[in-house]
């Protein structure tokens, strides 16, 4: 029986690894979007009575919930991806990156 290579075991925990990540990802993304549709429905159907103009934090509340469930979604897939090395950066940050690295390939030329 052939061993295999510590190249291929890395790329088999690696994708195992990868795997597991999606997977949590998604069970995360489909929970979130899940309860934010409930709750905006909720509240759009309230928005048809009466009642919810009478008492508009309730709203009110139901927005600030959506905001908590999508900030939570948002800050725990983050986490995720950054335990695989594959997390996103957005436009300041990779802005801010390129500055830096300008400024040491400035300062190693200047």
């Amino acid at each position: 029986m052939a061993a295999t290579s510590p190249a291929t075991q890395s790329h088999a925990e690696e994708l195992k690894s990868l795997r597991a990540a999606i997977y949590d990802m998604d069970a995360l993304s489909q929970s979130a979007f899940y309860r934010i549709a409930g709750i905006a429905n909720l509240a759009l159907m309230a928005m048809e009575t009466p009642e919810a103009y009478l008492h508009p934090e309730k709203l009110a509340q139901a927005f600030e919930a959506i905001a908590a469930i999508s900030e939570d979604a948002v800050s725990c897939i983050s986490h995720l991806a950054e335990e695989t090395g594959n997390s996103h950066k957005g436009g300041s940050e990779a802005r801010f990156s390129a500055r830096l690295k300008a400024e040491q390939m400035r300062g190693a030329c200047g």
